[in-house]
């Protein structure tokens, strides 16, 4: 079955140290759901960069839905380093831990798994949420390739000049 979500690693995140260390990342990173995308991308790292990862990933993560609901997690955030091709992508490398590392790369499919192209460009450093299937790791360097329906993406859009505070200037 091409989605399965993964039950067996939710009780290694609940005990892992990142979730009891009160490690929060870099604050400038982004939105909401931030923390929670960061301490469970931190903890599916570990295991990967770990003595056992390569089994790690053959049990837990390939051909899973990443991050399938864990800790009531339904995407994770990242950061867009590049797309490919520009106009019209079928690929996105991510940052997530921070916005310049590529961790993530994902591929856009269809149901029959077949490549898709997106109708627009996604421009380098949006933040970008999704969910994925794990399809391939590459322990160095680090890279995580999940494929991912266009409908599990979403592309954050730039912040208006309108919805940015005004500034405040003495008056005379």
């Amino acid at each position: 079955m091409f989605l399965a979500i993964c039950c067996f690693w939710i009780p290694l995140l609940l005990s892992s140290s990142c979730l009891m260390s009160g490690q929060t990342g870099n604050p400038d990173l982004g939105t909401s759901g931030q923390y929670e995308s960061l301490v469970i991308w931190r903890a599916i790292k570990r295991e990967l960069t770990g003595r056992t990862g390569a089994d790690y990933w053959r049990e837990n993560i390939k051909g899973y839905l990443i991050p399938g609901g864990a800790e009531g997690l339904r995407r994770l955030t990242g950061f867009i380093i590049s797309s490919t091709p520009a106009e019209h992508p079928n690929a996105i490398v991510l940052g997530i831990l921070d916005r310049h590392t590529p961790e993530v790369r994902l591929r856009f499919v269809d149901r029959r798994r077949n490549r898709v192209y997106a109708s627009r460009p996604f421009p380098v450093g949006r933040e970008v949420q999704f969910q994925g299937v794990g399809i391939e790791f590459v322990a160095v360097p680090f890279l995580v390739t999940f494929e991912a329906d266009l409908n599990w993406v979403t592309v954050s859009e730039p912040r208006s000049r309108a919805s940015e505070p005004a500034s405040k200037t003495p008056t005379k």
